[in-house]
């Protein structure tokens, strides 16, 4: 994809270049669950960039020939020289599109997730309470109490949970667990509504409440984008319960 600079990436001109790409990138996504329905139409809504990380969160919107559009979070970062080499090596599926500037400079997008200084900084805007502005609205993280309650301590080492899931996990040491969610909708999430209800009620049978991640535009629009809750590890699942027994 041909692009004026890797200094302006989130300009109009790349940002349109991108939507064509796109829906063939979709439908390699483990996550994207709208396969068989037929696409008439993709949107970027809204580009957030996430300070510090050469990184953005992108906001999609897509509407079909029959029912209710989806809204997908794609956060996507760009990697030229070395660091593209290496993308290349390790993360080749998460590869959006490959760049090429008028300078005759060559790059990558690629899937944000997969560097380490994105996940810590996520992790920090939920349990420093801060805001990120984009082109249309704010994302924001919310700490809970049980996450104040913990004081002051350091972020530890972090992976991508690879997982077959509708979802992307990130695991910091053994202690947090956040997931970010790929299609999302208006208004409170399930996960986020009972997970820190049962936090808040002090029930200990289920992973602690820390915090989400939300998307507004305006009072009054809020997107629940990404929760952070306690790693609880387990000793299997259902069905090798079921053998066992």
């Amino acid at each position: 994809m041909q692009i004026s600079s890797f200094d302006r990436v989130n300009d109009d001109r790349t940002v349109k270049a991108l939507v064509r790409l796109l829906p063939e990138f979709l439908k390699t996504r483990r996550w994207y669950g709208s396969k068989t329905r037929t696409l008439t139409n993709l949107q970027v809504v809204d580009i957030v960039p996430v300070p510090e990380t050469g990184s953005s969160i992108v906001f999609v919107r897509l509407d079909f020939s029959e029912g209710d559009p989806d809204f997908y979070l794609l956060p996507v970062a760009v990697a030229k020289g070395e660091h593209a080499t290496r993308v290349e090596q390790e993360f080749a599926d998460t590869i959006v599109a490959r760049l090429q500037a008028r300078d005759g400079s060559t790059g990558v997008l690629y899937g944000a997730i997969w560097e380490t200084r994105f996940r810590e900084t996520l992790f920090d805007i939920i349990r420093s309470n801060r805001a990120i502005r984009g082109r249309h609205g704010v994302i924001g993280g919310v700490p809970s109490a049980a996450l104040r309650e913990l004081g002051n301590f350091e972020i530890s080492e972090s992976h991508v949970m690879r997982a077959e899931q509708s979802n992307t996990s990130m695991m910091f040491g053994d202690q947090f667990l956040l997931k970010a969610f790929r299609k999302i909708e208006p208004g409170i999430n399930p996960d986020i509504e009972i997970s820190s209800y049962l936090t808040n009620a002090g029930f200990t049978g289920t992973p602690k409440f820390y915090g989400h991640l939300e998307y507004r535009q305006g009072r009054d629009d809020i997107w629940q984008i990404a929760i952070l809750q306690q790693v609880v590890r387990n000793e299997g699942d259902a069905w090798k319960y079921t053998i066992i027994i």
